[in-house]
């Protein structure tokens, strides 16, 4: 997986709701990612603003 497949799923990841076996993906890519690491810590709120999706 790369970092632009976590990104796409990541709400649904937080959400809990992605099928297992994506969710089993998508934790073996955090576990060496630190910049989707810290995708993680920045709050939902925030990720769905444009303004938040043009700073990156």
């Amino acid at each position: 997986m790369e970092c632009k497949d976590l990104q796409e799923r990541l709400l649904a990841y937080l959400y809990e709701e992605l099928p297992s076996e994506e969710r089993t993906v998508c934790d073996a890519h955090l576990a060496h990612c630190t910049q989707c690491q810290g995708e993680l810590e920045i709050p939902p709120c925030d990720r769905c603003r444009p303004s938040a999706q043009q700073a990156r």
